[in-house]
């Protein structure tokens, strides 16, 4: 199927989005990729705020997308989603218990780089969200396997970092450890 999505005919330049976990309030759905003809998929923890990834008929569109005039990812994966691109492994794998439930880890196997999403926002603390199965332990988890200097780090804010950023990061998290009421740690 991958090979089908390949050469389907498309508006855009861009066939593959894959949107990381985000605030339903603020989203802007698939910003438009799938009408424009891309392959737009989402960690199904998230895609299920959204209304999204229901057994039977989904729920309504969220108003605020319909006034965008965009839609909801229509693809999701549980645990991992690979896609082999020029010559690249690139691997999206769901890490429970980061910032969140739905958080989403990126490596490009063969590029060394990665993107933790809002588990390394690169400016400071990262923002938990509790109430949807976050927690600092688990961020620990996550980023304290990639502390190698040869992997190149994409924050969400901010410049291409090293894994010698992370654990200078790691040693950060672990200095000031919040109680676990906290929602996120001071920026």
């Amino acid at each position: 199927m991958r090979l089908i999505w390949a050469v389907l005919p498309s508006e855009s330049p861009h066939r593959y989005v894959v949107i990381t976990s985000e605030d339903p309030g603020r989203s802007e759905g698939d910003a438009g990729w799938q009408a424009r003809g891309a392959f737009v998929a989402m960690q199904e923890n998230a895609l299920g705020r959204f209304g999204g990834h229901t057994m039977g008929a989904p729920m309504p569109l969220p108003q605020h997308l319909i006034q965008l005039g965009v839609d909801r990812p229509r693809i999701s994966f549980s645990e991992v989603l690979s896609f082999h691109l020029n010559h690249e492994a690139i691997r999206f794998i769901h890490e429970p218990g980061g910032s969140d439930d739905a958080q989403v880890l990126v490596h490009f196997h063969m590029a060394n780089l990665l993107y933790f999403g809002e588990d390394f926002p690169g400016n400071g603390y990262p923002r938990i969200d509790v109430a949807h199965g976050g927690n600092l332990d688990g961020i620990l988890k996550v980023v304290n396997s990639w502390t190698d200097p040869k992997f190149r780090i994409v924050p969400v804010h901010g410049k291409v970092m090293t894994g010698s950023d992370v654990g200078a990061y790691c040693k950060m998290l672990t200095t000031v450890e919040p109680s676990p009421q906290d929602t996120h740690l001071p920026s």
